[in-house]
């Protein structure tokens, strides 16, 4: 029996070596499961490169926050250059399945808020 979408099936334990569903079948289920920390902080961008967030193997997902009023450059794995790597716009958030070191810069003057949460 084929299900379409939206209905479910009740599934149950069945041998060790499976799950089986209501009637009886083996259904294969993928039984992988992560754990995960979640880690927040920020920094000041400035017109030198610096590091926001340093490289942790564990992380699956970073959300990158610029609240300043300018925009930013970040550096993954490498030093933050105004101009290349990745811009984040003022205000914008931007979700990074990265694991490495982010660098950021700025082009403007004074000191610009940059946030991030990572699990």
């Amino acid at each position: 029996m084929a299900l379409r979408s939206g209905e479910r099936e009740r599934v149950t334990q069945g041998s060790p070596n499976g799950v089986t569903d209501t009637d009886g079948r083996q259904v294969q289920v993928d039984a992988t499961v992560y754990s995960a920390t979640l880690a927040h902080g920020g920094g000041s961008a400035t017109t030198s490169s610096s590091q926001l967030v340093a490289a942790n193997a564990a992380r699956r997902l970073l959300l990158v926050s610029n609240g300043s009023d300018t925009g930013v450059w970040l550096g993954l794995g490498t030093a933050a250059v105004a101009g290349q790597g990745v811009f984040l716009a003022s205000g914008a958030v931007l979700p990074l399945e990265w694991s490495g070191a982010v660098n950021m810069i700025h082009e403007g003057t004074g000191s610009k808020a940059v946030g991030y949460v990572g699990l």
